[in-house]
């Protein structure tokens, strides 16, 4: 089952991620993909998930395809650089029981070069920890990269 809700944005809606719209053209042909523009800081887009019917140990897999945006133009990421023209990374947000938000890193791009569309992969897997138990919410995120760039993502799964 997939956990992330409205992964490849083919209902034509952007609900329920944020901050974030439709844009025409997704991966591969589709009709639509997901953008996140005007962010703050280093933050992108997201989208609160379900995690009751995973246990503490299971191991969860993320994948999808990502784009970096400068005004029309696709843009490149660096995996090794600190600033600037870094790579997005995918977090797993849990909310354990006492309140207190534990960030993971899940996923990240693969490869050195976008494609020809300039489309990234990425993937990653996670065992998931001992705060799921009595967790109080959960959110799935794509950040970590220059506030000036737009974020495109489209076709992002999260399965156990």
């Amino acid at each position: 089952n997939d956990l992330l809700p409205n992964g490849d944005f083919e209902s034509g809606s952007a609900e329920p991620w944020s901050p974030a719209d439709l844009v025409e053209g997704g991966y591969g042909g589709s009709a639509y993909a997901l953008i996140s523009t005007n962010r703050q800081n280093w933050h992108g887009p997201n989208v609160n998930i379900n995690l009751d019917c995973l246990q503490v140990g299971d191991i969860i897999a993320v994948t999808g395809k990502l784009k970096l945006m400068e005004g029309s133009n696709p843009a490149t990421c660096s995996a090794h650089m600190r600033n600037g023209a870094r790579c997005p990374t995918a977090f797993l947000k849990i909310k354990d029981k006492n309140g207190k938000e534990r960030t993971s890193s899940i996923g990240y791009i693969t490869g050195w070069h976008p494609d020809a569309d300039g489309w990234y992969d990425i993937t990653g897997q996670f065992q998931l920890p001992d705060f799921l138990d009595g967790y109080q919410g959960a959110k799935f995120a794509i950040y970590d990269t220059d506030g000036s760039r737009d974020i495109v993502i489209d076709n992002f799964k999260m399965y156990k």
